[in-house]
């Protein structure tokens, strides 16, 4: 059985866009997919390890080809549980707010918590650093707000415009439709026949002088008595 694991960095629960986004996904994946099992990982519901002193410190022994010091293998071992649950799934969701131009804090929190030595990178003096987590794929929905009048009625429509868009969406993948019908393929998608009466050309013609308005043109000096 596939297992699906589902990251979601948003606080916001019921109201998250990215959380909306991702159980359409997910209801849609498993429409497709019916075997494939899907586990949830809140990273705000408080079971998170801090990555501190003693987190820090059992990395480092392990760096240096060292074991964490009895003090250090309480941390370790916090580290290690919230790993287990990463590599045990086969694929992966990821539900990302953008917070101020970048991710929410805990998830680069759990990012640090995972990536360690001899879990998910290696390294020899040969080859430099490699990555020992393989064959796994991964999406990640990225939501991002706005503040701005009107603001908040764009958000009021999502709930409801949200299904009827990934129901066209599906259709269009059904149909798997050309880009261009077949008398335009040979055609530039982006070419526009040109217009005689465009705005930009009625505006140019307003701007031209009358005749009686215009210079005339500079007398030939070399006929001049």
């Amino acid at each position: 059985m596939t297992r699906l694991l589902h990251v979601s960095a948003s606080p916001r629960g019921a109201a998250s866009d990215p959380l909306t986004l991702a159980g359409a996904f997910l209801d849609a994946h498993q429409a497709v997919h019916p075997g494939v099992h899907v586990s949830h990982l809140d990273l705000h519901d408080g079971t998170l390890p801090a990555f501190g002193r003693l987190h820090a410190g059992a990395k480092m022994a392990v760096t240096r080809g060292g074991q964490p010091s009895p003090e250090q293998t309480g941390a370790w071992d916090e580290a290690r549980a919230v790993f287990d649950r990463f590599v045990t799934a086969d694929a992966y969701l990821f539900s990302v707010p953008m917070w101020n131009s970048g991710v929410p804090y805990v998830l680069k929190q759990w990012i640090d918590i995972i990536t360690q030595p001899g879990w998910v990178f290696g390294f020899t003096p040969a080859g430099g650093y490699t990555g020992l987590i393989t064959g796994k794929k991964a999406a990640v929905i990225y939501t991002s707000g706005i503040y701005s009048p009107g603001a908040a009625r764009l958000r009021q429509r999502l709930p409801r415009q949200l299904p009827q868009r990934l129901a066209a969406l599906r259709r269009d993948h059904r149909r798997h439709r050309d880009p261009l019908p077949a008398h335009r393929a040979d055609r530039h998608p982006r070419r526009r026949p040109r217009r005689r009466d465009s705005p930009r050309r009625r505006r140019r013609e307003s701007l031209r002088l009358p005749a009686v308005m215009r210079p005339s043109p500079a007398p030939d000096l070399q006929k001049v008595p």
